[in-house]
């Protein structure tokens, strides 16, 4: 047996060789838009106005481009995440939404946490509000 010496001085193992490829060009092969029906831009901008409407002032438009993206980088490296947002009809929709609410609820914290009570409770884990219409921004 390696005394715990040898192991800290990486004699005890052999270091695996660095990988040829980038940890990212791994993520370059799935495209949310191209694989389902889904505009993420439009359900992040959605989801933008069902908070300003609930919190009562108006947020920053970068949050839109933020989700969106966050949703294509999920898709593009989480199996689980792709899986559900490829399941028929439309599920896959309310999957999104219920992400992109969570996601909201986190950049919403770290804009300003006083305005967090005022979304009600489940909304941080994907519960649309009631008594929400879409209005284009």
């Amino acid at each position: 047996m390696k005394s715990r010496s040898s192991v800290s001085r990486g004699t005890a193992y052999k270091r695996k060789p660095a990988a040829s490829k980038s940890l990212f060009d791994a993520f370059d092969e799935h495209d949310i838009e191209a694989e389902t029906p889904l505009l993420p831009e439009l359900i992040a901008e959605s989801v933008l106005g069902e908070v300003e409407r609930c919190v009562g002032c108006r947020l920053p438009d970068a949050w839109i481009n933020h989700l969106a993206e966050r949703a294509a980088r999920c898709y593009n490296g989480n199996d689980q995440f792709r899986r559900r947002l490829n399941r028929p009809g439309n599920e896959c929709r309310e999957w999104l939404y219920a992400f992109m609410r969570h996601w909201i609820t986190g950049l919403l914290e770290n804009f300003d946490a006083a305005l967090l009570p005022r979304l009600p409770y489940g909304f941080s884990i994907g519960r649309k509000l009631q008594n929400t219409r879409y209005q284009p921004r």
